[in-house]
């Protein structure tokens, strides 16, 4: 609370709240405000599209690992088919 009213006393501060009145000064902020803006946004974008190809790479990933398993067990299931047909030819 202190800082505060110290803030609101000193000279310094308030000479710099007077002088921002200035059209010039406005004008020159709305432009950093605007440009800072589109930087955000262009990083927010990068960071987004970042996000979405590691997800799009993961599920790719996933589904691949998911054919695989399907492949080996098909290939055993096939391989024990032939093992129980071979044993009852055998039998017979």
């Amino acid at each position: 609370m202190g800082l505060f009213n110290f803030r609101k006393s000193n000279p310094k501060y308030t000479t710099k709240k007077r002088n921002s009145q200035n059209p010039i000064d406005e004008e020159q902020k709305r432009i950093n405000r605007e440009k800072l803006m589109e930087e955000i946004n262009e990083t927010v974008d990068k960071a987004t599209e970042k996000r979405e190809q590691r997800r799009k790479e993961q599920q790719q990933e996933k589904a691949e690992k998911e054919q695989r398993k399907h492949m080996i067990l098909g290939t055993v299931l096939a391989g024990a088919g032939l093992l129980v047909a071979i044993i009852d030819l055998l039998l017979k």
